[in-house]
């Protein structure tokens, strides 16, 4: 957004130059402050807010597939969530038994048995990550489910992002009082007492 002073008569010309404070109102005169934005509500976010929630009703609403209005995972919160995440130490690419030999590995005594308590910790993070990665998977097999429909839907939501601009720009309506003072309202009486 830009500002443009615009000087009042009482200022002379000079409301255009100086500083903040001599700017303001004082002896000089009042000044007109005009802020022109440009690309207002008209930016990649305010389209997809537009196409997102619609593309997402009609893909639930779709006969062709159910999978949007499935029930979530059985006990999904007891693996996903914040209070799940692992550290990236465990989200490497190795497998459930090479994860458990280095675990073995590290916490083996010096007479080479393996600690049970961290064997167990390092089983139960891995079936928590594997049931993370297919929590996952099927979450993005539905989001790009709604992504295709959206893509479909795109010239709708330019029609729509369209028509909230022009809705937008159009001057406010009229109170019955305001009204009744403009040109339209007084030719109107005008005409309703000739017939």
């Amino acid at each position: 957004a830009h500002m443009v002073k615009v000087p009042s008569s009482g200022s002379g010309g000079k409301g255009m130059s100086g500083s903040k404070d001599s700017d303001a109102q004082g002896p000089r005169g009042h000044s007109l402050h005009l802020t022109v934005s440009a690309m207002q509500n008209w930016c990649w976010a305010d389209f997809l807010e537009i196409l997102i929630p619609e593309a997402l009703e009609a893909a639930a609403a779709s006969d062709k597939s159910i999978s949007l209005r499935e029930g979530l995972p059985r006990n999904f919160l007891s693996y996903m969530g914040t209070m799940h995440q692992l550290d990236d130490e465990d989200s490497g690419p190795e497998g459930l038994k090479q994860a458990l030999e280095a675990v073995a590995k590290a916490s083996s005594g010096e007479d080479g048995e393996v600690d049970e308590a961290v064997l167990a910790e390092a089983e139960a993070k891995q079936r928590i990550r594997a049931r993370q990665n297919h929590f996952k998977d099927e979450a993005k097999k539905r989001i790009m489910r709604v992504c295709k429909q959206a893509m479909s839907m795109l010239d709708d939501a330019c029609d729509q992002i369209g028509k909230r601009f022009l809705s937008d720009r159009l001057p406010p309506a009229l109170l019955e009082p305001e009204l009744s003072l403009t040109k339209a309202a007084s030719s109107l009486s005008t005409s309703s007492k000739t017939l």
